[in-house]
């Protein structure tokens, strides 16, 4: 037990980010990411089958009084620092909770992300023959980073958890849960749920929540470029006014939102990401009317974005029309979304890839975007009005139709205009700027991406590029 004491940790303090920028620098992406999953410990099971081992060792050996060297140990090169070190004694820390989290996250850089995908892949495992791969690899990871002893102790505390029949050497786990579908698909994914960081997989709500009862929420998405959110000011002012055309309390100003953002963007080591948030008016019993004195429900996740691909850029969408039968309030950023998913499916059932939509003969928008057309070289929109969700890009493109030299025209656009452009484009957060060039089984102009296209492209590709750090 005694060599359990010294744990290292590879460029991070246990006092946390602040601490540790002073002493050496910024930190690796996965440092960052790492950082928070622990930070979010409430208890030691939170961590899963590989790092609870672990915890558990290291916390007996801080209670006999050991204590945490840290160490600087260059494993991914030159964006990993190099901190001096640093002796923190036991008795400094002044409760069992901190005792843990700093336990936390010595085990978990040690082992660092490959256990987190195993502790996922263990907990879902349902037979023996599927658990004993994993269990040696997890055994292989913490006797490189631990030695054998707390090889040993994992071993052990894999025995206790799936612990039962004997029909396999670690017990029957044909019982064991899986975890929900979509969070197994993105494994290490770490999200905000009310305070908390948690995993994907462990993200739970009341089926009393509003949101899940009515619909009674707002959401943003925010693509990320470079680790960076695009035109995140925005997001925010759009946010901030759909809240409040609902009622719904904010229940962070712009600077602790973006706090949370950059702390989500963190946890994902992809340089391209889309964060989701979504405000409910909370936990409630079912009553039409607004509850009193009832706690917002408040949900963040960031997903690995993979940009427009060269196809879709380069040989364009199609797209169907529709009448557009939603409600009238589209300005608003509900998660009450019914109105776009049977839009989207109508397009999805005709093999199109979204649907443009008109209400009494006249342009209003995609199931998930905004239409723009274009007219003898100029760029018409439709008006911003509560038909119509005002998108960040629009603006965006007003922007860049101006960089440009493009015209650009807001007005009414009557069907037969649509159908009749010499181009027709779509705008979205996940999409950018995407040409449409088939249109309920016709060709839109000439059937291929036109040059006002190919101009705004460029101009949209250079604005992402700006966000790139030089």
């Amino acid at each position: 037990m005694t060599a359990m004491a010294d744990l290292r940790l590879f460029g991070k303090t246990p006092k946390g980010t602040a601490e540790l920028a002073a002493r050496s620098g910024a930190l690796s992406l996965t440092q960052r990411r790492l950082l928070i999953l622990v930070d979010g410990v409430r208890d030691v099971g939170q961590l899963g089958a590989v790092v609870t081992a672990g915890l558990e060792e290291a916390l007996q050996a801080l209670e006999q009084g050991g204590y945490i060297v840290l160490h600087g140990h260059n494993t991914r090169g030159a964006d990993t620092v190099q901190p001096p070190s640093v002796t923190i004694p036991a008795s400094d820390m002044t409760t069992v909770h901190e005792a843990k989290l700093r336990a936390a996250r010595a085990v978990t850089e040690l082992l660092g992300p490959a256990a987190d995908e195993l502790a996922m892949a263990i907990e879902a495992a349902r037979t023996g023959d599927e658990l004993r791969p994993l269990v040696r690899e997890a055994e292989r990871l913490v006797n490189n980073a631990l030695g054998a002893a707390a090889a040993q102790a994992f071993i052990r505390g894999i025995r206790r958890r799936h612990a039962g029949g004997a029909s396999t050497p670690f017990g029957d786990t044909t019982q064991a849960p899986r975890p929900p579908r979509v969070a197994m698909e993105f494994p290490q994914s770490i999200c905000y749920l009310n305070g908390d960081w948690l995993a994907l997989a462990d993200a739970k709500v009341s089926v009393l929540d509003r949101g899940f009862i009515f619909g009674d929420g707002i959401y943003e998405v925010v693509p990320v470029y470079y680790h960076q959110p695009f035109r995140f000011d925005h997001h925010l002012a759009r946010f901030e006014r759909s809240t409040r055309e609902i009622g719904l309390a904010n229940p962070f100003d712009r600077a602790g939102w973006r706090a949370l953002v950059e702390r989500l963007i963190a946890t994902c080591a992809d340089e391209h990401q889309f964060v989701y948030w979504q405000v409910t008016r909370g936990v409630a019993k079912r009553d039409f009317s607004f509850p009193a004195n009832t706690a917002p429900t408040v949900f963040a996740m960031t997903t690995p974005f993979t940009r427009p691909s060269r196809a879709q850029r380069e040989q364009g969408l199609s797209a169907v029309t529709r009448a557009d039968e939603r409600w009238l309030r589209c300005d608003i950023k509900s998660v009450s979304l019914l109105g776009a998913v049977l839009a989207r499916q109508f397009g999805t059932e005709r093999g199109a890839d979204e649907v443009v939509q008109f209400r009494d003969g006249w342009l209003t928008e995609g199931s998930s975007s905004n239409i723009w057309v274009v007219r003898n070289g100029t760029v018409i929109a439709p008006p911003r009005d509560r038909l119509i969700l005002e998108g960040i890009r629009y603006g965006l493109v007003g922007e860049l139709c101006g960089q440009a030299g493009v015209p650009f025209e807001v007005r009414r656009l009557r069907q037969d205009e649509v159908t009749s452009s010499d181009e027709l484009m779509l705008t979205s957060a996940t999409r950018e700027i995407l040409p449409i060039v088939n249109l309920d089984g016709r060709a839109v102009g000439s059937g291929r991406p036109g040059p006002v296209y190919a101009r705004l492209r460029a101009a949209y590709d250079a604005a992402i590029e700006s966000l790139r750090s030089p």
